[in-house]
């Protein structure tokens, strides 16, 4: 619905196919079925018009970031960008008209006689919405308590004095790459997000106690973005842009990450052990990782996987270990590594793509990084060869099997297929 805060100027009601079941409390509370909803139209089908509805607007509803967040999810996963000033009934009547011992919107339409004879449904919740907000601009005069509202919710100080504020209210909050310009177009940083707005809005509104920080900011004009769909991919990304591009202002990215390993050695006694130590050496150790700590949970999970001794493996025992004969144990060792290094190496890892028509793909062959990509949800690949066309070839790096390493690790990298 679109008012003036007078008249109704337009209206647009429309139920939405879920493209899953509605779950019963659903349908007890707002009376839709899946029946109802089995020949409407995707959100996708009618995104275009409500953006145009949206376009210039200011979205209020009752408890707004609630309502906001669905769409706001709903527009992005379609491939659209939704960013709107925000006004919130709730607290712009509790302003108004304070006292009232509840502000939701039955109690309210009770204490001013509004008739909302079917609650919980989209339009009738929309039109005692915009009744409320009437109310509450006819006794704002001035309109300075709504002046103060949008104020707050508009948030541009924290951004940078050369940065257009449309560019910041532009980006996604969804995982990618993002890149700080200066005048000449130069990228001065690059940086990974598992939501790219949220992240940037941290670097502008920290204390800015680092004179290194407040440099950049002077000098960002600009800033763009690329989707990846997973942060997984945003950190192998990241790796990259920051070798190729060598930024001014990622000092800290440019260090060496990878500098751990787990390394396979005998002692003085001839039995096999495996131990976490830094890879400054030309030894190439088992595995590598660009911390201790992953490293040591890798091994952690290693010798939950294969059963072996703690002692042997550097790692501390919470228990007392009951003790095998020391060739027993060597030989435990000996067969886990065998049957690891034995083990099948490349694989595919699959995740969410940039939207809902695709997946993301990275591809490890024979235990090293080739790159990454996206295709169509439609596409089964069960090959290489069929891959190679979907995917971005990319140089190995340490730096990039570490990451994933960790990532799977979490049960985070996303499903893990092997290839034929």
């Amino acid at each position: 619905m679109l008012t003036d805060g007078n008249e109704i100027l337009r209206e647009f009601q429309s139920l939405v196919n879920p493209r899953t079941r509605i779950p019963n409390y659903i349908t007890v509370l707002t009376g839709i079925t899946d029946e109802m909803v089995e020949d409407a139209p995707l959100f996708e089908e009618i995104a275009e018009e409500l953006l145009e509805v949206f376009k210039d607007t200011i979205f209020v509803a009752h408890n707004v970031n609630f309502d906001y967040s669905f769409l706001k999810a709903s527009f992005e996963n379609s491939g659209h960008t939704f960013n709107m000033s925000k006004l919130c009934t709730v607290r712009y009547t509790r302003k108004m008209f304070p006292g009232i011992s509840s502000y939701s919107l039955g109690s309210l339409s009770s204490h001013f006689n509004l008739d909302n004879d079917n609650p919980h449904r989209a339009m009738n919740d929309t039109m005692m919405a915009q009744q409320l907000l009437n109310l509450a601009l006819q006794k704002d005069e001035d309109k300075s308590v709504l002046d103060d509202f949008l104020k707050r919710g508009n948030g541009d100080s924290f951004l940078p004095m050369n940065l257009n504020k449309e560019t910041y209210h532009k980006l996604p909050e969804a995982p990618g790459v993002y890149y700080f310009r200066n005048t000449t177009g130069k990228v001065i940083y690059v940086g990974k997000a598992k939501n790219i707005k949220k992240r940037v809005r941290q670097h502008f509104s920290g204390k800015m106690a680092s004179v290194k920080t407040q440099a950049m900011m002077q000098e960002i004009v600009e800033i763009d973005f690329e989707l990846t769909g997973t942060e997984l991919i945003a950190a192998l990304k990241e790796d990259r842009e920051i070798k190729h591009l060598w930024p001014k202002y990622n000092s800290a990215q440019k260090s060496p990450k990878r500098k751990f390993g787990i390394f396979e050695y005998k002692d003085r006694l001839g039995r096999t052990r495996l131990a976490v130590q830094n890879t400054t050496g030309n030894t190439k150790p088992l595995v590598a990782f660009s911390s201790a700590f992953s490293a040591r949970q890798w091994l952690f999970d290693f010798r939950e996987k294969y059963e072996l001794p703690f002692g042997r493996l550097g790692l501390p025992s919470v228990d007392e270990e009951e003790e095998n004969e020391p060739e027993v144990t060597s030989e435990l060792i000996a067969n886990a590594l065998e049957e690891y290094k034995g083990e099948r190496t490349s694989f595919l890892i699959k995740n969410r793509g940039r939207n809902v028509e695709e997946d993301s793909v990275i591809l490890i062959e024979n235990n090293a990084f080739k790159g990454f990509g996206f295709l169509n949800k439609e596409i089964q690949i069960e090959t290489y060869q069929e891959l190679e066309n979907h995917i971005e070839v990319m140089s190995h790096s340490d730096f990039s099997m570490s990451v994933i390493y960790l990532f799977l690790s979490k049960n985070t990298a996303g499903e893990v297929i092997y290839l034929t």
